[in-house]
Formats: C-alpha cells, sequence, structure tokens
C-alpha cells in the first residue's frame, strides 16, 4: 500500500518479491504483480525452520521491504502489509533515535577498536532522498584523530556509505521509520581519551566498553553492565542530549588481547542493540 500522511492507497500492479533468507540458503524465492486491490499471495510448500521469509517491492525506484516472518507464523489476508512511500528532499529533520558507541580492549599492539552504531529516524511521510547527486541524504561528525574507518554491518548498502571530512555520509534514501547505520573506526595508541561529538539531537546516547575502568563525563550515567559471550561492557547512558554535547571517555591503559579476534565482541554488541537475526535478515536484502 502507498501510504501519504494518515491516508493509504492500494498499488495495483506492483511487482512484489518473495525472499528467504537461512543458514544455507538465501535469495528471492517468487515473484508476482499485486492485484486490482494492491493484493498478493505467496505459498511456500515447505517452510525451513531456521530461516526467515519476508516480501520486497520497488515504488518510485527505490525498494522497500516487509518486517520478517519464520515457519512459525501465517502471513494471510491482512497480516501482511508492505508499505511505500512518495519520496522528498525535505521536510521534517530526521534525527537519532539512539547512538551507541563500543570500545573494546586494547589489543596485542594497544589499538582499541570502536564500533558506532546510530538509530536514525525519519519521523515524516515521505521518504528522504537526496536533493542531487552529490548531497548525502543523512550525515553525522566522528570523533577527531580515528583511523581506519570502515563501514558495519549498517542497514544499508555499503556502496552509500562514505566517510568525508571528519563524518560519515549516507547517499541512501531513508523510509519513514528507523534505520541503522554502523561504522567502525580505530583509536590512537596512544589515546587515554577521546571526545564523541553530538551533532544533532539524540534520543538516546550510550557508551559500552570492555574495559571496567574506563570512566564517561558529559551527562552520562552509570546503568547495569551487559554480558555478550561472556564478555562484559561496562554501560553508560544518557537521553535526550543536545546537539553541541560532547561525552568525554577516559581509557584505562594496559594492552588486551590477541590483534585478529578484535571483531567478536564488536559482533556480539552489534547483533544484540539491532536485535539478533531479524536485523541480520533484514541486513541481507538492504536496498540499495
Amino acid at each position: 500500500m502507498l501510504v501519504r500522511g494518515a491516508d493509504t492507497v492500494p498499488v495495483p500492479g506492483a511487482w512484489v518479491v518473495a525472499h528467504r533468507v537461512g543458514p544455507e540458503r538465501q535469495g528471492a524465492i517468487d515473484s508476482l504483480r499485486s492485484d486490482a486491490r494492491g493484493r498478493f499471495r505467496f505459498t511456500v510448500p515447505r517452510p525451513e525452520s531456521l530461516t526467515v521469509y519476508l516480501v520486497s517491492s520497488r515504488y518510485a525506484g527505490i525498494g522497500y521491504f516487509s518486517e520478517p516472518f519464520d515457519h512459525r507464523s501465517r502471513a494471510g489476508a491482512d497480516a501482511l502489509t508492505l508499505a511505500v512511500f512518495d519520496t522528498a528532499s525535505g521536510g521534517t529533520p530526521l534525527t537519532i533515535a539512539g547512538r551507541h558507541v563500543v570500545v573494546t580492549r586494547p589489543d596485542a599492539s594497544g589499538l582499541r577498536r570502536v564500533l558506532d552504531v546510530v538509530d536514525v529516524r525519519n519521523d515524516g511521510a515521505t521518504t528522504r532522498v537526496a536533493a542531487d547527486s552529490l548531497a548525502p541524504v543523512w550525515r553525522m561528525r566522528l570523533p577527531d584523530d580515528v583511523n581506519e574507518l570502515e563501514v558495519g554491518q549498517s542497514e544499508f548498502a555499503t556502496s552509500s556509505i562514505r566517510f568525508e571530512n571528519g563524518a560519515v555520509l549516507v547517499a541512501a534514501p531513508f523510509p519513514p521509520g528507523e534505520k541503522q547505520v554502523a561504522v567502525t573506526y580505530v583509536l590512537p595508541a596512544d589515546a587515554s581519551r577521546f571526545t564523541v561529538p553530538v551533532d544533532q539531537p539524540t534520543a538516546e546516547f550510550s557508551v559500552l566498553a570492555e574495559d571496567s575502568l574506563t570512566s564517561v563525563a558529559g551527562g552520562l550515567s552509570r546503568a547495569d553492565p551487559l554480558v555478550l559471550e561472556g564478555r562484559v561492557f561496562q554501560r553508560f547512558v544518557a537521553r535526550n542530549l543536545a546537539a553541541g554535547s560532547r561525552p568525554a571517555v577516559s581509557l584505562a591503559g594496559g594492552v588486551g588481547g590477541v590483534a585478529r579476534y578484535w571483531w567478536l565482541p564488536i559482533a556480539a554488541v552489534g547483533l544484540a542493540l539491532a536485535g539478533g537475526a531479524i536485523y541480520a535478515a533484514r541486513r541481507r536484502v538492504a536496498p540499495r
């Protein structure tokens, strides 16, 4: 259905594609056109227990995906809605619903890897697109003097995310709702403190640190630790941080484990923040 403000309009004749995402097989399994009332129906003869399914369609050149469902769900009539939207390059500003900065222990060479996970929210009624081919749809400043910037497990194609002048820029469309952007970077080996610039209002901001001696200043309060894969992350949280805030993370010294295993806590925390299997399923078929 096409969502326009408080109204919805059926989209007849749209191509709808059914996908599966499983441990061994992923990809499209069937496709058809929606009927005159915008409805569609797919049959999966033998659903796989470890597989999730979802449907997609394109409208105005942009791909949209349903929420995933598994073999226990019966996504029958009126049980599954695939919403599409008109596009606009302006309107209600995009906001940050949550930002989570995850800091690992230093590796054997003294370097610390950081995962920066951001939930970007579009509260408007249209899909936000760039004003021109060179402009990003959304951008966010990153800490100064970080190295080895890479795109993490985001809900966008890696090719649509780039780094420029100390910021991460996303050129992909943002439909109404929340989308996740994740990046990783490395702190300098001699860093005992780093500041996270907050350049836009942030509803929830947290720092998760694997080192128990880490402290955070700038309006964050200590919360219950998070335990993942046998690793304990100290957690600091703030609500409704204003643009211009600068939380400062103070780090303990010392050298940690073997460098090649740095990604284990990063991956575990990333999946926990993202909703586990559902997030992984949606990421594998993220629209481009």
